[in-house]
């Protein structure tokens, strides 16, 4: 078995099926591509069957060896699988805004923002900095339910290199980020269905 984290995305370009279906289509299609039955006998790569932690983060039933994380936008579906706790998220690109950089930014973040002069790098950073926490907290699966201002994503005040690393793919329509273990490799791949 592959111990790399992969990471799959599919920009969306058809309104026929919901973001949330081909969320599962992607990773369903991901699971065919990485796991084989020879490896998890039983392992329904059509149908899984999925359930949920307490706190909502989802995970197969009969594999839960296999861990894995959904994201969608309107513009863009994401999906990670590996052998270990990852997270990702997916955000169409944002405008700037005061008083959302005020409601999720730690201190240090928004001392960073301060410093930028070009307000298209600001807007692209705040981006970068919500996509990172979301998908952290997906990782350590908890979802978004603690203060994210006292949460740090940049800087030498970040969430431990040693503890997990992002993997970040940011364009002019999505920014998408991975959460992994520090010593995984990640692989992207855009996937067209559609």
């Amino acid at each position: 078995m592959n111990h790399n984290l992969k990471i799959y995305y599919c920009e969306k370009s058809t309104e026929k099926i919901s973001q949330h279906s081909l969320a599962y289509f992607l990773l369903e299609d991901m699971l065919r591509r990485n796991y084989s039955c020879q490896e998890y006998p039983g392992l329904h790569l059509e149908r899984p069957e999925y359930g949920r932690t307490k706190l909502g983060k989802p995970y197969l039933k009969d594999y839960p060896q296999i861990h894995f994380n959904i994201s969608h936008c309107p513009v863009c579906v994401a999906c990670i699988i590996g052998p270990e706790p990852v997270g990702v998220d997916v955000e169409r690109r944002f405008p700037w805004k005061d008083s959302l950089a005020k409601r999720v930014c730690h201190p240090r973040e928004l001392e960073l923002l301060g410093r930028m002069e070009d307000p298209l790098e600001r807007q692209a950073w705040l981006n970068r900095i919500w996509s990172r926490k979301e998908s952290y907290l997906k990782y350590k699966g908890t979802g978004l339910r603690q203060d994210l201002r006292k949460l740090c994503v940049t800087g030498p005040e970040a969430v431990s290199r040693e503890e997990c690393q992002f993997l970040e793919l940011q364009t002019d329509r999505f920014t998408l980020t991975a959460c992994g273990r520090s010593r995984s490799i990640m692989e992207v791949e855009k996937i067209d269905f559609l």
